[in-house]
């Protein structure tokens, strides 16, 4: 026999211990050793290899556990895959809305404060005796649901250091607005403890004359020697 014939016979030989590997089953994933379970096809799991006991599922080669692991793990990482290319495609969203939120809860409470001295009806809104609004504080009102947006239409009322005074001047705005504007009305009534400052109006227009008459007058400066435009240098 030369050599050629025995190499043949050595390959074949090889060829059948291969086949009844492939053919060896696992006892944990129901298929062929490492085949199935692991490499979605049947038979091509040991690669000729044999078949040793798993440590973690005591089954043959490449059994369930491993399979499962690795199986996890890539539907973990095609998720996340996925969750940055949907952030990339919506880029620059929604990291600009959290911005503009954050800038305007920088200013959402300035807005608060002006809107509520706005709104706010103090003892000069109200008749000193009856405690029912008069003619400035009718105005006022009026004002406050005629000009203010929907959910700004609140009417705040300064608390006064008698709470009799304060209940009876809540319960005429109320009256007032209900017999104005109808019960289904949207605006509400609150008390509050910040005394808006408000000037007179002759007192105020008598400041800013007299601002107005300190400020000189707007001068161009002329420029003076060599250099300047129109001097030739």
């Amino acid at each position: 026999m030369n050599i050629k014939s025995v190499f043949l016979a050595a390959a074949m030989t090889a060829s059948v211990m291969m086949g009844s590997t492939y053919a060896q089953g696992c006892t944990g994933c129901a298929g062929t050793a490492g085949g199935d379970a692991y490499f979605g096809g049947p038979d091509r799991g040991s690669f000729g290899y044999a078949s040793a006991d798993c440590s973690s599922c005591g089954s043959a080669r490449g059994g369930c556990s491993h399979c499962q692991r690795w199986r996890e793990h890539w539907a973990h990482l095609k998720v996340e895959n996925e969750k940055v290319c949907a952030r990339n495609r919506a880029w620059p969203k929604p990291f600009d809305c959290a911005d503009r939120q954050l800038y305007f809860s920088i200013w959402e409470p300035m807005l608060d404060a002006g809107y509520e001295k706005h709104c706010t009806l103090t003892q000069a809104h109200f008749d000193p005796e009856t405690h029912e609004l008069n003619k400035y504080g009718q105005s006022a009102v009026a004002g406050i649901m005629h000009n203010m947006p929907e959910h700004r239409k609140t009417i705040f009322i300064h608390r006064d250091v008698d709470q009799t005074v304060s209940d009876s001047r809540m319960n005429d705005v109320r009256n007032a607005i209900q017999t104005w504007y109808g019960e289904s009305t949207t605006a509400s009534i609150a008390f509050t403890d910040n005394l808006p400052t408000r000037s007179n109006g002759d007192r105020v227009q008598v400041i800013n004359g007299l601002y107005r008459e300190g400020t000189p007058a707007p001068v161009i400066p002329v420029a003076t020697g060599g250099g300047g435009l129109g001097t030739g240098n």
